[in-house]
């Protein structure tokens, strides 16, 4: 949630990030695909009822079980966004090498700077107790029954999936998630288990 050389969610760029997020949350609901908001996207619906303006992204989740069905459904999002997988490149005891990881979704016009992502749908592998996905270089894991069912939120008019009991979930991640923080990185977050992953 740290300032980024990406573009950040002001001016006229935030109608169209309101615009993926509704197309994205109402193809998902329509074909049933589980899904929950994830990350800053999360945080500032959820605390300040708006995307966080200092973000760059949408952020979302959904469970590996659904990837595949997840993959052929994002292909009836209309022509203006434009869709990247990204897959692991090593093998874990969650995944394996080329499972699919991460789906970017990118606008393929103007309010964003070209090339620039503005969704991440990040897939979560269960194992044992809990779920696990990757973001960034950092492997993230939390408590499976954040994502046992869910909680919703409605917003102008849509309805919007939220990790069962939320604000657990936000306090799992963030710590002190009620206060504002623009310089938040990463680095930070309560999630991660693992260190920067290196190439090789």
């Amino acid at each position: 949630m740290a300032p980024s050389p990406h573009t950040q969610f002001k001016d006229k760029n935030i109608n169209t990030a309101y615009e993926l997020l509704f197309d994205v949350c109402g193809l998902l609901n329509r074909e049933g695909i589980p899904w929950h908001l994830e990350g800053g996207t999360l945080l500032g619906l959820v605390r300040d009822g708006q995307l966080l303006p200092w973000d760059h992204d949408l952020d979302f989740s959904v469970p590996a079980s659904a990837a595949t069905d997840l993959r052929q459904v994002l292909r009836q999002l209309p022509g203006k966004w434009r869709l990247s997988f990204r897959q692991f490149e090593s093998d874990t005891e969650m995944w394996r090498r080329q499972d699919l990881r991460l789906i970017k979704v990118k606008n393929r016009h103007l309010f964003f700077m070209p090339g620039d992502h503005c969704l991440d749908i990040f897939i979560k592998y269960p194992y044992r107790d809990a779920c696990y996905w990757q973001a960034g270089d950092y492997i993230m894991k939390a408590d499976a029954r954040f994502y046992e069912g869910c909680d919703t939120l409605e917003f102008r008019g849509q309805r919007l999936c939220l990790p069962r009991d939320h604000e657990a979930y936000l306090i799992a991640k963030y710590g002190d998630w009620k206060t504002p923080d623009k310089n938040w990185d990463i680095s930070r977050e309560q999630t991660i288990c693992s260190p920067k992953i290196t190439a090789g």
